[in-house]
């Protein structure tokens, strides 16, 4: 038997017709009614916390980006050439933790 299109097309779309009618668990619907189906999406509370923090690293660049005044940025030059400038860990840890409350206090 030779096959063309027109006959591949009527044995494509005969197959999709079958799986259409078709009950996906054999006791679900059957005939010509079929079932709708939804999409849903689940987002975990680790993938909530990490949207939170990219949050707070967001804010946190655009407040670096935040052009400064050049006597500040000299001050600031001359105190890492001489080594004089240290920031403390729990310094930067209190800022962030206000930032992340909103509030002065933590």
């Amino acid at each position: 038997m030779k096959i063309n299109q027109i006959k591949e097309d009527k044995i494509y779309n005969s197959i999709i017709k079958e799986k259409a009618l078709a009950p996906e668990n054999g006791h679900g619907v059957s005939g010509t009614a079929q079932c709708a189906k939804k999409d849903s999406l689940v987002i975990s509370e680790k993938a909530k916390s990490h949207s939170e923090v990219k949050g707070i690293v967001s804010a946190v660049i655009n407040k670096a980006e935040k052009p400064a005044s050049s006597e500040k940025l000299m001050r600031l030059k001359s105190q890492i050439a001489s080594g004089e400038y240290n920031i403390s860990s729990s310094d930067i840890a209190e800022k962030i933790l206000r930032q992340k409350n909103g509030s002065g206090i933590i």
